[in-house]
């Protein structure tokens, strides 16, 4: 998002960017300054950034190596099936998706 309609300025209660997207956006400070004109006084923004495949690593490894339950990027049971339903975190519906990813 590196440009957005004048008449939104100051709207956004939340902005939010997933994770991965980052990477892609040729220019951060001109797409920074789009999400602060875009806030509103006190909103914020959500940056929920990393590697899509940083999960497939051992964290606690002094080098590069997959992690032992299962860090396989094509697992069959890594495939959503059920994406009609709100998400589920702890037991829990919240009212923003910030559960962990594993």
């Amino acid at each position: 998002m590196l440009e957005a309609p004048s008449d939104l300025n100051g709207t956004a209660d939340l902005v939010y960017t997933g994770k991965g997207a980052l990477p892609w956006v040729t220019d951060l400070w001109r797409w920074a300054a789009v999400v602060e004109r875009l806030l509103k006084p006190g909103g914020l923004a959500f940056i929920f950034e990393g590697h899509p495949l940083n999960w497939v690593w051992e964290p606690n490894a002094s080098e590069y190596r997959l992690r032992s339950d299962g860090g396989d990027y094509f697992a069959a049971s890594r495939v959503p099936i059920e994406t009609s339903r709100p998400p589920v975190c702890n037991g829990q519906r919240p009212r923003m998706k910030a559960c962990p990813l594993r």
